[in-house]
Protein backbone atom coordinates (compact mmCIF):
# COMPACT_ATOMS: atom_id res chain seq x y z
CA UNK A 1 0.00 0.00 0.00
CA UNK A 2 2.55 2.29 0.55
CA UNK A 3 4.42 2.40 -2.80
CA UNK A 4 0.61 2.34 -4.02
CA UNK A 5 0.40 5.79 -2.00
CA UNK A 6 3.70 7.47 -3.13
CA UNK A 7 2.86 6.41 -6.76
CA UNK A 8 -0.63 8.29 -6.23
CA UNK A 9 1.05 11.39 -5.04
CA UNK A 10 3.71 11.35 -7.75
CA UNK A 11 1.09 11.07 -10.56
CA UNK A 12 -1.14 14.05 -9.18
CA UNK A 13 1.83 16.30 -8.16
CA UNK A 14 3.34 15.48 -11.75
CA UNK A 15 0.15 16.10 -13.64
CA UNK A 16 -1.99 18.44 -11.59
CA UNK A 17 -2.29 21.07 -14.22
CA UNK A 18 -3.28 18.90 -16.77
CA UNK A 19 -5.70 16.47 -14.53
CA UNK A 20 -7.03 19.98 -13.46
CA UNK A 21 -7.77 21.20 -16.97
CA UNK A 22 -8.69 17.47 -18.86
CA UNK A 23 -11.23 17.31 -15.95
CA UNK A 24 -13.28 20.38 -15.98
CA UNK A 25 -12.37 21.36 -19.74
CA UNK A 26 -11.61 18.36 -21.75
CA UNK A 27 -11.98 20.49 -25.17
CA UNK A 28 -9.48 22.83 -24.02
CA UNK A 29 -7.31 20.20 -23.44
CA UNK A 30 -7.50 18.36 -26.56
CA UNK A 31 -7.02 21.84 -28.19
CA UNK A 32 -3.87 22.37 -25.99
CA UNK A 33 -2.56 18.56 -27.18
CA UNK A 34 -2.82 17.21 -23.27
CA UNK A 35 -4.87 14.15 -24.63
CA UNK A 36 -7.43 14.20 -22.23
CA UNK A 37 -8.45 10.54 -23.07
CA UNK A 38 -5.10 9.02 -22.32
CA UNK A 39 -4.81 11.31 -18.67
CA UNK A 40 -8.32 9.78 -17.69
CA UNK A 41 -7.30 6.27 -18.37
CA UNK A 42 -4.27 6.70 -16.68
CA UNK A 43 -6.35 8.28 -13.38
CA UNK A 44 -8.34 5.22 -13.68
CA UNK A 45 -5.72 2.57 -13.88
CA UNK A 46 -4.27 4.13 -11.10
CA UNK A 47 -7.84 4.38 -9.16
CA UNK A 48 -8.30 0.45 -9.88
CA UNK A 49 -5.00 -0.46 -8.98
CA UNK A 50 -5.69 1.07 -5.53
CA UNK A 51 -8.83 -0.12 -4.92
CA UNK A 52 -7.26 -3.37 -5.66
CA UNK A 53 -4.80 -2.94 -3.38
CA UNK A 54 -6.90 -1.61 -0.49
CA UNK A 55 -9.49 -4.91 -0.87
CA UNK A 56 -6.49 -6.92 0.77
CA UNK A 57 -5.57 -4.67 3.20
CA UNK A 58 -8.88 -3.42 4.69
CA UNK A 59 -11.85 -5.17 2.84
CA UNK A 60 -14.35 -3.79 0.34
CA UNK A 61 -16.69 -1.89 2.90
CA UNK A 62 -14.03 0.60 4.08
CA UNK A 63 -12.46 1.13 0.67
CA UNK A 64 -15.84 2.50 -0.47
CA UNK A 65 -16.06 4.08 2.58
CA UNK A 66 -12.28 5.79 1.82
CA UNK A 67 -13.28 6.75 -1.84
CA UNK A 68 -16.26 8.61 -1.33
CA UNK A 69 -16.06 10.16 2.18
CA UNK A 70 -13.00 11.80 2.58
CA UNK A 71 -13.60 13.93 -1.03
CA UNK A 72 -17.44 14.31 -0.29
CA UNK A 73 -16.67 15.65 3.38
CA UNK A 74 -13.84 18.31 1.75
CA UNK A 75 -16.42 19.05 -1.01
CA UNK A 76 -19.19 20.49 1.54
CA UNK A 77 -16.78 22.52 2.85
CA UNK A 78 -15.11 24.27 0.47
CA UNK A 79 -14.95 24.87 -3.62
CA UNK A 80 -11.43 25.24 -4.65
CA UNK A 81 -9.74 22.62 -6.12
CA UNK A 82 -6.36 22.70 -4.17
CA UNK A 83 -8.03 23.15 -0.43
CA UNK A 84 -10.39 20.36 -1.73
CA UNK A 85 -7.35 17.27 -2.28
CA UNK A 86 -5.98 18.81 0.84
CA UNK A 87 -9.41 18.37 2.84
CA UNK A 88 -9.75 14.80 1.65
CA UNK A 89 -6.39 13.77 2.81
CA UNK A 90 -6.88 14.97 6.16
CA UNK A 91 -10.59 13.78 6.54
CA UNK A 92 -8.85 9.95 5.41
CA UNK A 93 -6.11 10.62 7.72
CA UNK A 94 -8.41 11.52 10.59
CA UNK A 95 -10.32 8.21 9.81
CA UNK A 96 -7.19 6.89 9.77
CA UNK A 97 -6.77 7.98 13.17
CA UNK A 98 -10.31 6.40 14.44
CA UNK A 99 -9.66 3.08 13.64
CA UNK A 100 -5.96 3.04 15.72
CA UNK A 101 -8.40 4.12 18.36
CA UNK A 102 -10.62 1.47 17.44
CA UNK A 103 -7.75 -1.04 17.76
CA UNK A 104 -6.62 0.49 20.95
CA UNK A 105 -10.36 0.13 22.52
CA UNK A 106 -9.59 -3.49 21.26
CA UNK A 107 -6.95 -4.09 23.48
CA UNK A 108 -7.45 -2.03 26.32
CA UNK A 109 -11.59 -1.78 26.74
CA UNK A 110 -11.91 -1.86 30.80
CA UNK A 111 -14.65 -4.72 29.94
CA UNK A 112 -13.74 -7.10 26.50
CA UNK A 113 -10.08 -5.50 25.84
CA UNK A 114 -7.57 -7.98 24.81
CA UNK A 115 -4.89 -7.72 27.51
CA UNK A 116 -7.55 -6.84 30.34
CA UNK A 117 -8.72 -10.32 29.68
CA UNK A 118 -5.39 -11.59 29.96
CA UNK A 119 -4.95 -9.54 32.85
CA UNK A 120 -8.16 -11.25 34.50
CA UNK A 121 -7.17 -14.68 33.57
CA UNK A 122 -3.87 -14.12 34.98
CA UNK A 123 -5.76 -13.12 37.94
CA UNK A 124 -7.76 -15.60 38.40
CA UNK A 125 -4.92 -18.43 37.79
CA UNK A 126 -3.22 -16.54 40.35
CA UNK A 127 -6.50 -16.64 42.83
CA UNK A 128 -6.98 -20.61 41.99
CA UNK A 129 -3.84 -21.36 42.63
CA UNK A 130 -3.84 -19.57 45.96
CA UNK A 131 -6.87 -22.10 46.71
CA UNK A 132 -4.89 -25.02 45.62
CA UNK A 133 -1.88 -24.08 47.73
CA UNK A 134 -4.27 -23.28 50.89
CA UNK A 135 -5.96 -26.97 50.23
CA UNK A 136 -2.58 -28.76 49.92
CA UNK A 137 -1.71 -27.17 53.54
CA UNK A 138 -4.78 -28.63 55.05
CA UNK A 139 -4.34 -32.02 53.82
CA UNK A 140 -1.03 -32.12 55.66
CA UNK A 141 -2.49 -31.26 59.07
CA UNK A 142 -0.44 -28.45 60.27
CA UNK A 143 3.08 -30.16 59.19
CA UNK A 144 4.97 -27.30 57.49
CA UNK A 145 5.51 -28.04 53.44
CA UNK A 146 8.60 -26.08 52.01
CA UNK A 147 8.70 -24.67 48.67
CA UNK A 148 10.58 -28.24 47.07
CA UNK A 149 7.65 -30.14 48.04
CA UNK A 150 5.55 -27.36 46.64
CA UNK A 151 7.28 -26.91 43.40
CA UNK A 152 7.06 -30.87 42.98
CA UNK A 153 3.88 -30.95 43.82
CA UNK A 154 2.56 -28.39 41.49
CA UNK A 155 4.87 -28.35 39.18
CA UNK A 156 5.35 -24.12 39.10
CA UNK A 157 8.08 -22.62 38.59
CA UNK A 158 9.89 -20.67 41.50
CA UNK A 159 8.79 -17.03 40.23
CA UNK A 160 5.19 -18.19 40.09
CA UNK A 161 5.31 -20.19 43.77
CA UNK A 162 6.99 -16.74 45.16
CA UNK A 163 4.07 -14.76 44.11
CA UNK A 164 1.69 -17.20 44.81
CA UNK A 165 3.11 -17.70 48.55
CA UNK A 166 2.86 -13.85 48.96
CA UNK A 167 -0.47 -13.56 48.13
CA UNK A 168 -1.58 -16.34 50.57
CA UNK A 169 0.08 -14.50 53.05
CA UNK A 170 -1.06 -10.88 52.12
CA UNK A 171 -4.92 -12.98 52.80
CA UNK A 172 -3.90 -13.70 55.82
CA UNK A 173 -3.95 -17.90 55.14
CA UNK A 174 -0.78 -18.77 55.58
CA UNK A 175 2.81 -18.14 57.52
CA UNK A 176 5.97 -19.38 57.70
CA UNK A 177 7.80 -21.96 60.11
CA UNK A 178 10.95 -23.11 60.64
CA UNK A 179 10.46 -26.46 58.09
CA UNK A 180 8.16 -24.43 55.09
CA UNK A 181 4.81 -22.86 55.45
CA UNK A 182 1.10 -23.85 57.43
CA UNK A 183 -2.32 -22.58 57.54
CA UNK A 184 -3.06 -19.63 59.93
CA UNK A 185 -6.74 -20.08 61.41
CA UNK A 186 -7.96 -18.23 59.17
CA UNK A 187 -6.59 -20.41 56.29
CA UNK A 188 -7.53 -23.32 58.03
CA UNK A 189 -11.32 -22.19 59.08
CA UNK A 190 -11.57 -21.61 55.20
CA UNK A 191 -11.08 -25.07 54.80
CA UNK A 192 -8.90 -24.76 51.42
CA UNK A 193 -10.82 -22.06 49.90
CA UNK A 194 -9.53 -18.18 50.30
CA UNK A 195 -11.83 -15.33 52.06
CA UNK A 196 -12.33 -13.96 47.80
CA UNK A 197 -13.17 -14.99 44.98
CA UNK A 198 -12.09 -14.14 40.95
CA UNK A 199 -13.21 -11.28 39.73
Amino acid sequence: MGSVALLNLWFVASFYKELKLSTFDPGLAAALGFAPGVLHYALMGLVSVTTVAAFDAVGAILVVAFMIVPGATAYLLTRRLPVMLLLSVLTGAGASVLGVQFALAVLFSPHAGAFTQSARRARQRGEFAVRLLVAHLAHHDGRPVDDAELLREFGWGKRFLTRIIGEARTAGLIVPEANGWTLTPAGAAHGGTPPFSPS
